[in-house]
């Protein structure tokens, strides 16, 4: 993970919860070290929904060569970093408009897609590490 990590994670934990410094929103529970952030809004419906965020660190990570990309589609020089932020936002906004939450209230976002944790998943939830275990192989039953 890159030294900008935290900084990262604290500007978009920002930017999702409207724009604002973390310490100025009212209800905004941000963890930096675990990488949660929870926070108030309202949904297309105008109800009140609490959202809780779960930011998997390779999802902090700028990939190079993102500025070239991003300057072309909002006609304006921009540095990975930055072209990094914009596409990470565009993304969270089209997916939570086509995902429906399936009760628990976690969110995780990893890879540029914003991903409803379920609720049995949501208990007690952390996020899983960098390098999951490889799968196991299957055995075979006998007398097949």
């Amino acid at each position: 993970m890159d030294p900008d990590a935290d900084r990262r994670f604290l500007r978009l934990a920002a930017a999702i919860t409207a724009d604002a410094d973390p310490e100025d929103v009212p209800g905004l529970d941000v963890d930096v070290r675990g990488r949660t952030f929870a926070h108030r809004t309202r949904d297309a419906d105008g109800r009140r929904v609490d959202v809780r965020v779960a930011v998997l660190p390779s999802a902090l990570v700028v990939r190079p060569g993102l500025g070239p990309i991003a300057s072309e589609a909002w006609g304006e020089e921009l540095s990975d970093e930055e072209a990094w932020f914009r596409f990470t936002l565009v993304a969270w906004d089209e997916d939570l408009a086509t995902t429906d939450g399936v009760g628990s209230g976690w969110w995780t976002f990893d890879g540029g897609t914003v991903v409803p944790v379920p609720p049995w998943e949501a208990r007690g939830w952390t996020p899983p590490p960098e390098d999951p275990l490889p799968p196991r192989p299957r055995r075979r039953r006998r007398g097949r």
